[in-house]
This record gives structure tokens, C-alpha cells and sequence, in this order.
């Protein structure tokens, strides 16, 4: 891949956005990109943080990893322009999760090494990294809350006026991912998220094929979800 369009995939992260020109082509010189089957493993916890990845394209499930499949805890699902494996960014220690493509995956893989030199010559990016690491545990907080104190109905509510293409009147959502990944991510089975989209009928909510649901009227989601759209980024 030429220099210029790998240093294009970093700047569309908060992280590389920050660094100079100079110095996200001297990164993107040093990474590398790699492809990545569905069901391969970018990262593993507990293996050391050697490289960040910046995902081009294709979905990947971050996790922690339990004795059994079901055991597992989902975190997120991540996309094109996000990162995995931010922990190579601190230069110490392993990784804390485990991240699995769900389909074929391309990202850039940055070498630990470089990322550190760079960050080293940037103090001002150590204090985005420094954010995106309070971002991450916020992330989880702010799941662990919506898994305490919002039904499963709520819960899919919320993520599908986050994911609408419009904040008003009618809207057909294309799910990014399967059904049962969006189960997962949601923290709940694919039987349960069968019934929380029955729940949701009454507000409008219909199922609109295999990958797509069709909402009626978006503001009265919002209001079953507990917020309006326009407080999501608050």
C-alpha cells in the first residue's frame, strides 16, 4: 500500500490525527497490511502488545475470553477507522482483550516500537492516548451501567436509534453486522434479541428482512430508550 494512503487510514483516528504529516508517514512506512480471515485473531489477551491495528475494513469483535465460547464477555464490536490492541500504544505490558474478525478483515498493523518512538517526540499524543484509555474504561462503565439498570428492550432501543440513519419520522436500518453478532454485543442471546424487537412493535419496530430493521417513527424509539438522539455524545 503507498505511504500516502496508510498515513490517510491513520489520520482518521483521533490518535495519528494529532502527530504531524512527518511523522505519520514515518509510521506508515513501518506498518504493515494485513488480511484476516473471519474467525482469525488480531489480538490475544495475555500475549504482549506488539502492534496496534488500524482497521481498513471489515467488523471485529473485541472480548474477554472465557473458559468456554460462552463464557466469553463481548466489549464492542469495532469497524472501519478504529483501533484494536490500544495498549501497544503505553510501550509496557500485554494485551488486556482478545479481538476475533467476524468477517475478512483488512487493517494496518503498526509496530509497537514505532508507535512509542513517535509518541516519545509527541507529548501532546501521549495525552490523546492517556484520553483514549479513559474513553475505553468509560466505555465500559457506561455497558456495565446499561446492563444493570436498562431492560434488553431498552438496550436494543438505544442501539438502534444510534445506528439510524435519521433522527426523525421513518427509518430502515441496515444492521452492520449479523443478528446474532448484534445479540452478542448487546449482551444477550439470539432468542432474547428475537423477543426484544417483538417488544419494540409497539413503538414501531418491525422486522424488515434478515440484516434490517424497519422503525416507524424514530423519535418514539428515542423517548422508549430513555434519551433523545441529539444527547447520545454528551
Amino acid at each position: 500500500m503507498p505511504v500516502a494512503d496508510a498515513a490517510q487510514i491513520l489520520a482518521q483516528s483521533p490518535l495519528f490525527a494529532r502527530l504531524p504529516q512527518s511523522e505519520r508517514d514515518a509510521i506508515a512506512r513501518l506498518a504493515e497490511v494485513r488480511a484476516f480471515a473471519p474467525g482469525e485473531r488480531l489480538i490475544e489477551r495475555g500475549a504482549p502488545a506488539a502492534a496496534l491495528y488500524a482497521v481498513r475494513s471489515g467488523y471485529v469483535k473485541v472480548f474477554l475470553p472465557g473458559r468456554a465460547a460462552r463464557d466469553e464477555h463481548v466489549i464492542d464490536i469495532h469497524g472501519p477507522g478504529t483501533l484494536i490492541g490500544e495498549t501497544a500504544a503505553t510501550g509496557v505490558g500485554d494485551y488486556t482483550v482478545s479481538a476475533v474478525a467476524l468477517d475478512t478483515v483488512e487493517a494496518l498493523a503498526i509496530p509497537g516500537e514505532a508507535l512509542n518512538a513517535a509518541l516519545a517526540r509527541n507529548y501532546d499524543v501521549v495525552l490523546t492516548v492517556m484520553g483514549a484509555v479513559t474513553g475505553s474504561l468509560r466505555g465500559l462503565l457506561n455497558q456495565v451501567t446499561e446492563l444493570k439498570m436498562k431492560s434488553t428492550a431498552q438496550r436494543l432501543a438505544m442501539f438502534l436509534v444510534q445506528l439510524a440513519p435519521v433522527q426523525e419520522g421513518r427509518a430502515e436500518i441496515d444492521l452492520p453486522y449479523s443478528k446474532r453478532v448484534v445479540a452478542e454485543k448487546l449482551g444477550m442471546t439470539p432468542e432474547t434479541l428475537s423477543r426484544s424487537i417483538a417488544k419494540l412493535a409497539p413503538v414501531g419496530v418491525t422486522s424488515g428482512g434478515r440484516d434490517r430493521i424497519v422503525v416507524a417513527d424514530m423519535e418514539a424509539l428515542a423517548d422508549f430508550a430513555g434519551f433523545l438522539p441529539e444527547e447520545e455524545d454528551l
